[in-house]
């Protein structure tokens, strides 16, 4: 049987009010790993000098088979609840396709003891097609979050994310989907967020920015520039969108920024029709903005 692959993308772009000069700024790292392309390539990256994460992406890159799908990318956790790394995880399946990560970690970089970070997190109930999400208390400014499947069967190798993205300001939602098999997975939603200290530091205001791309073969789709006086981009992520129920094997390959230099001043959604067709399909892409 002939296979298709279709990459559908989408680019999210922040539309908060200018910021103001402010002490606290967001400084990008980004990083491919492993060094060379393989099947399941789980890696993880951590900050820079003097910034504490609190956000992060990442991207599959292969060059051969029919696709290589996301099913972590997601904050590592420390022993304090905090983010000590941008962790992320994929995999081929049906057939070989090797791939390698391109991992971001997005950094505030503030005066000491300026805001502090916290990741909430929530598991969902097992299912072939799992969900979950993580809620910010009030007195929190979510930046970013993520989502982990967490694998238990032989077969649940097969199941991918579909959604992780912010489904309101202080909510991270989290999706998966079976490629074939059939394996019941739950999934971890995690959401990052800072507050001040000080009851003296005024908390910080977020927005998301949202666009969705679709094509019917070409791999590409672009959402226009809406960032015109934007804060300071955080994070984002990015769902799938299936136009009829009995369209299967739409899964995400990456959720990223677009960056220039150190900044972020974008966000990018990107998936794979895997081995299927599906006319109509596409990808929303979310970006979250604040202002310090």
């Amino acid at each position: 049987m002939k296979r298709t692959q279709m990459h559908i993308v989408a680019f999210a772009f922040s539309g908060c009010m200018a910021t103001s000069a402010s002490a606290a700024t967001i400084v990008t790292r980004v990083a491919s790993e492993p060094h060379l392309a393989v099947s399941h390539p789980n890696a993880a990256l951590g900050g820079v000098p003097g910034g504490v994460i609190v956000g992060g992406g990442a991207f599959t890159v292969f060059t051969t088979g029919i696709g290589n799908m996301l099913w972590a990318a997601a904050p590592a956790l420390s022993t304090a609840s905090t983010v000590s790394e941008w962790h992320a995880a994929a995999n081929d399946h049906l057939s070989p396709s090797p791939a390698t990560l391109s991992i971001f970690s997005l950094n505030l970089k503030a005066p000491n003891g300026l805001y502090e970070t916290r990741v909430f997190a929530d598991t969902g109930s097992l299912g072939v097609k799992a969900m979950a999400q993580a809620n910010v208390p009030s007195g929190w400014v979510m930046t970013d979050g993520g989502c982990r499947v967490n694998r238990v069967g032989a077969r649940a190798v097969g199941e991918f994310l579909t959604a992780s993205y912010p489904d309101k300001l202080n909510e991270w939602f989290c999706a998966t989907a079976p490629d074939g098999d059939f394996d019941r997975v739950s999934v971890t939603a995690f959401a990052v967020a800072i507050r001040p200290v000080s009851i003296t530091t005024p908390l910080p205001r977020s927005c998301i920015g949202r666009a969705t791309g679709t094509s019917m073969i070409a791999p590409h789709a672009e959402a226009p520039d809406c960032s015109k006086g934007a804060g300071a981009v955080t994070g984002g992520g990015a769902k799938v969108n299936l136009p009829i129920p009995n369209c299967t094997g739409l899964f995400l390959t990456g959720t990223f920024p677009l960056i220039s230099g150190t900044k972020a001043y974008a966000w990018k959604g990107q998936g794979l029709l895997h081995a299927s067709t599906c006319p109509g399909a596409t990808v929303t892409a979310y970006s979250i903005a604040v202002k310090f």
